[in-house]
């Protein structure tokens, strides 16, 4: 995920099996930061634009320089985000 100081994301989403990327799907939209609460609001899937937008708000669980880890209440689920090279291909 790159999230830019002027509040907009771009987020690549991978499914890798048996060593192979089998789907990749790119997100774009904004975030932002308040009271230890994360929001997004994406805006394009895949290149579409999206109407209503998706928004998805998590409650900041820890937060570095290089890693972040968020939790969507909703879904009941934990993400980490962490800072990697730009030429990183995941694993």
């Amino acid at each position: 995920m790159n999230r830019h100081e002027d509040g907009t994301f771009t987020i690549e989403f991978r499914t890798v099996k048996a060593g192979q990327n089998m789907h990749k799907q790119t997100e774009k939209g904004n975030w932002k930061y308040h009271d230890g609460r994360y929001t997004t609001i994406t805006t394009s899937v895949a290149g579409v634009n999206i109407e209503p937008y998706y928004v998805d708000e998590y409650e900041i669980k820890s937060l570095t320089e290089n890693e972040m880890t968020y939790y969507h209440d909703k879904a009941k689920q934990t993400f980490s985000s962490r800072r990697v090279n730009c030429d990183h291909e995941g694993s």
